[in-house]
């Protein structure tokens, strides 16, 4: 068991607390790296895209069979 002592901050008053946890229940935290980045960029690239296909383009072309 170790000890640690938790700070909150809550509506500008700052407590602590001592907290008890085993060293196996706690789980590291997910690192965020350039990989997920770009894979969060790539999908938003990807709606993008298509909402402006589905929007604009298609519209446009359709308009363009008429004149």
């Amino acid at each position: 068991m170790q000890r640690v002592v938790l700070i909150t901050k809550l509506k500008g008053r700052v407590e602590w607390s001592q907290v008890e946890y085993s060293r196996l229940s706690r789980r590291p935290r997910p690192r965020v790296t350039a990989e997920h980045v770009l894979f969060l960029l790539e999908g938003l690239m990807g709606t993008l895209e298509s909402t402006l296909f589905l929007f604009v383009i298609w519209p446009l072309l359709s308009l363009s069979m008429y004149f």
